[in-house]
């Protein structure tokens, strides 16, 4: 398949999911916001545990509390593509009789929802650390790994539930019919 045939896809792609994609993104950024102030107030309850209470239980609960944002909006957006599955099948059922391949229309989707928003995620822990000069001092020794290990949380569910439903979606549209005819 060649490339202008794919860009043209993406874009036509991005235009018609374009409210979708600006609300995951947005989501996304919210969570990783929401996800970096929880985790640096977990390295502080860490602290002040560690000095009047037996346990690091108040960190448990708030490094817990750190990763739902990331897991609620990727489980959000399945729950997007599960409600607009009718819709996307009939789209790979047009784009297969386009001539373009099923395979790189799930390769689109899943860069609109699944690298787009983990991106917007990124954005939220950068936004946050970056107007926080005391959670990035207080963070910085292990920055990376805090950093590392959002992006990683808000990434796994993004990028095995979102692939796994299209391709769902692929082997139940009207291109898997196509396909096994030829």
């Amino acid at each position: 398949m060649d490339s202008q045939k794919v860009q043209g896809l993406f874009l036509t792609e991005l235009k018609g999911h374009a409210p979708v994609v600006i609300i995951c993104f947005v989501a996304m950024a919210f969570g990783g916001y929401v996800s970096s102030f929880l985790e640096y107030a977990s390295y502080t309850a860490a602290d002040i545990s560690a000095e009047a209470l037996p346990g690091l239980v108040p960190s448990v609960i708030l490094v817990i509390m750190a990763l739902l944002p990331a897991l609620f909006v990727a489980l959000g957006m399945y729950s997007l593509i599960s409600a607009s599955e009718a819709s996307l099948r009939y789209e790979i059922g047009v784009f297969y009789s386009q001539g373009v391949d099923g395979y790189a229309v799930i390769d689109t989707w899943t860069t609109l929802y699944g690298w787009i928003p983990t991106l917007g995620y990124a954005l939220g822990l950068v936004v946050y650390f970056g107007s926080n000069p005391a959670a990035f001092a207080g963070l910085q020794a292990v920055l990376a790994d805090v950093a590392s290990g959002l992006i990683l949380v808000s990434g796994l569910p993004t990028f095995i539930l979102i692939p796994r439903k299209l391709y769902e979606v692929l082997d139940t549209s009207p291109y898997n019919v196509v396909r096994s005819s030829d």
